[in-house]
C-alpha cells in the first residue's frame, strides 16, 4: 500500500543558502546507484504474462538490493546539486511561479525535481493511465526512493480537452492523438514532480531553490540586456510578443531591471517554463493575472482585454 501523496514546500522568497565550498568543481565519487534497466529482461521473446511478472520482481529485487549495497552519499549529492545551480542554462527553467493572493510563488520545477532525483540516486519515477474513456483520462504518477523503499502516488484526472482559436475565440476542443499525447506529458510532468519533491529532504529542495536564484541574479546584473532579449526571443517563438509580456508582468520589459525587479523577472521565467512545458496556456496566465489584481468578473482572453480591465479598475469611479 503506498503512502498519501503529500504537497510540496515551497522555498522562501528571501531564503538564501551559501554554496557548499567544493560546488564549483566536479563532485568526486558515488552519489547513488544507478537504476538496472530491465530491458534484455523483458525483450520482445518473452511473451508470457508469468514471465514478464518474473522478470519485473527481479528487477525491483536487484534495484533494491544495489541501493542496500551502494547508498546514496549526503555530502556528494549537495555538491553535484550545487555545481548544476551554478549553471545560468539548467537555473533558468529550474523554477516556475505564478500568482497567487497577491504574492508570487515559485518553487521546483519538474527540470530541477528531475536534477535532484538524479543526484540523490536509487530513484525512481513515472506514471502510468488507469483510466481512459472519450472524455476523460486517469494518470498516476509515482516516486519511490529505493533506498528507503519509501514510495509516494497520485491520481490525476483531466477532461481531454484543450483551448484553441476558432474563428477568433478560444474554445475548448477535443485534442488530436499527437495534442492527447502532449497534454498527458504535461499532467504527468507536474505529478511525478510533486512525488519526487514529496520524497526528498526539505534542506535540499530549499538550498536548491535559493542556488538558482543566486545564480539569475548575478547572471541578470552582469549582463542586464541580455536576459531581455532572450526573454523576448523565447516568448516569440511560442507566438507571444513583447506587448503580451508588458500586460502580464505590469512593467515593459526593457524597464526591469536587476535585483529591484526580481520578483517580476522570476515570474516571467517561471510563466515561460509553464507554458513551454505545456503545464499552462497564455488564456490561464491571463485569469491568474487578473485574479491576483483583484479584476471580477470573466477571465480575460487577449493582453489588450487584461490591459483595459486593469486600467478600468484603476480608473477612480465617480460619486
Amino acid at each position: 500500500m503506498s503512502e498519501p501523496a503529500t504537497t510540496i514546500v515551497l522555498a522562501d522568497n528571501d531564503y538564501i543558502a551559501d554554496f557548499p565550498p567544493d560546488s564549483e568543481a566536479r563532485a568526486v565519487g558515488e552519489v547513488g546507484a544507478r537504476s538496472v534497466q530491465a530491458a534484455n529482461s523483458l525483450g520482445a521473446n518473452n511473451a508470457s504474462a508469468g514471465a514478464v511478472a518474473v522478470a519485473a520482481i527481479a528487477t525491483i529485487e536487484l534495484q533494491m538490493k544495489m541501493a542496500m549495497s551502494f547508498p546514496r552519499r549526503k555530502d556528494n549529492v549537495i555538491v553535484a546539486l550545487a555545481q548544476a545551480c551554478r549553471n545560468p542554462e539548467f537555473a533558468d527553467a529550474a523554477l516556475y511561479s505564478y500568482p497567487q493572493g497577491g504574492a508570487m510563488i515559485s518553487g521546483p520545477s519538474i527540470k530541477l525535481a528531475e536534477e535532484v532525483a538524479r543526484h540523490w540516486g536509487n530513484m525512481a519515477s513515472g506514471y502510468l493511465i488507469v483510466m481512459d474513456d472519450d472524455a476523460q483520462r486517469c494518470i498516476r504518477a509515482w516516486a519511490w526512493d529505493m533506498e528507503t523503499n519509501t514510495r509516494r502516488e497520485m491520481d490525476l484526472t483531466f477532461a481531454k480537452l484543450i483551448q484553441r482559436k476558432v474563428r477568433g475565440q478560444t474554445e475548448w476542443v477535443q485534442p488530436g492523438e499527437k495534442e492527447l499525447q502532449q497534454l498527458t506529458a504535461a499532467k504527468a510532468a507536474i505529478g511525478v514532480r510533486n512525488m519526487i519533491l514529496s520524497l526528498i529532504p526539505d534542506s535540499i529542495k530549499r538550498d536548491a531553490v535559493s542556488w538558482c536564484r543566486q545564480t539569475l541574479a548575478s547572471k541578470d546584473r552582469a549582463d542586464p540586456e541580455y536576459f531581455k532579449k532572450r526573454m523576448m526571443i523565447r516568448f516569440a517563438n511560442l507566438g507571444i510578443g513583447p506587448d503580451v509580456l508588458r500586460d502580464i508582468a505590469g512593467k515593459e520589459l526593457a524597464t526591469l531591471r536587476s535585483p529591484a525587479d526580481d520578483t517580476i523577472i522570476e515570474y516571467l521565467r517561471g510563466v515561460y517554463n509553464r507554458i513551454d512545458r505545456g503545464e499552462a496556456n497564455i488564456q490561464e496566465i491571463f485569469a491568474e493575472r487578473a485574479a491576483q489584481l483583484g479584476i471580477e468578473g470573466p477571465a480575460p482572453q487577449t493582453s489588450a482585454e487584461l490591459r483595459t480591465r486593469v486600467a478600468a479598475k484603476a480608473k477612480p469611479k465617480k460619486e
